[in-house]
């Protein structure tokens, strides 16, 4: 998170310069000449109020991007892991992932013929094809599948933990990397290196966890939610069909369960506080992109040094959450 900030950051000081070298402003330096600015590096002409909030406009779109549309489509894709077994989507929303990674790359390098908006692009891509958010749930799903169900809350507790001390300890190997080697492309090159590795783990050597006879159950279930009134089902060429399947609210049934008697009842209010709760917990994560910001343009911390002022906080949540 921390490298990529500063990649926004960093872009957006020499955009910034760019700007005001088009109209004549004279810059910071003697003379009134302008900066030279490494891309993704600590830069302290770029500690400037004007241009820490472009960055975090910037990191605004990428997320609300990314978020807005992974939202619309991890519904269906968790639909589909039913019908299709959880590999395929887990490579799916790998796809998505690999491609932002190869945007990042080109932007840190052909920013300036591509502009920054182009990051847009990939956050459109990640968000299409699912992003964190189906990764996560097909995971979660195959953890499922393949536990008992007195030991479903302790493996879901193994996978969390994992997940926050990887985001702990991650950056911290990539500060290292940026520092060693000078370049904050190389880390992204790495990132891209490790999700093309795990996606030839999950293509080869992950057996999938769906059995043939759910699939099929999940598909006849499926063909009958798109059936008419008389039982027949809707082609493609029918508006009924598109109807249907470009339905974003459909997914969200799963909060609202059929059934009448007390026990539903509680059970459909504990599904939507679960749910109330899980969106604000995430909210955070989303803002983090800006509130790793303020300690960067106050405390000029680096790719290096965010990290390790976050692990420790980290590594106790991962404890707490195995607790």
């Amino acid at each position: 998170m921390a490298p990529k900030i500063n990649l926004y950051s960093s872009l957006a000081c020499s955009d910034y310069y760019s700007e005001q070298s088009h109209l004549g402003i004279p810059g910071p330096l003697p003379g009134g000449a302008y900066p030279v600015i490494e891309i993704g590096q600590q830069n302290p002409d770029c500690h400037l109020p004007e241009i820490q909030a472009r960055a975090a406009k910037l990191a605004l779109a990428v997320n609300l991007c990314t978020g807005m549309i992974s939202a619309i489509t991890t519904g269906k894709y968790g639909a589909l892991s039913d019908r299709r077994g959880r590999r395929l989507v887990i490579l799916i929303a790998l796809c998505g992932t690999m491609l932002n990674d190869i945007i990042i790359i080109l932007m840190a390098k052909y920013w300036r013929v591509l502009g920054l908006e182009f990051f847009l692009v990939g956050a459109l891509l990640d968000g299409v094809f699912g992003s964190f958010t189906t990764t996560a749930a097909a995971t979660n799903a195959y953890v499922a599948d393949c536990t008992n169900p007195e030991k479903r809350a302790i493996s879901f507790a193994y996978i969390q933990s994992v997940f926050f001390l990887g985001i702990a300890i991650g950056p911290v190997i990539g500060g290292v990397l940026i520092t060693r080697t000078g370049s904050v492309v190389t880390l992204f090159y790495c990132a891209l290196a490790v999700h093309i590795s795990f996606a030839f783990f999950i293509l080869f050597l992950i057996p999938e966890s769906v059995t043939p006879e759910h699939m099929e159950v999940a598909r006849r279930k499926s063909q009958i939610r798109r059936m008419s009134a008389d039982g027949v089902v809707y082609h493609r060429r029918q508006w009924q069909y598109w109807a249907m399947f470009l339905n974003i609210f459909q997914p969200l049934e799963v909060f609202w369960p059929q059934g009448r008697g007390r026990t539903f009842r509680r059970k459909r209010q504990n599904l939507v506080i679960l749910g109330i709760v899980d969106g604000i917990l995430l909210l955070n994560i989303g803002a983090y992109a800006v509130i790793l910001l303020y300690p960067i343009y106050m405390f000029n911390w680096g790719d290096l040094e965010v990290p390790l002022h976050v692990l420790s906080d980290v590594f106790l949540c991962g404890l707490l959450t195995l607790d």
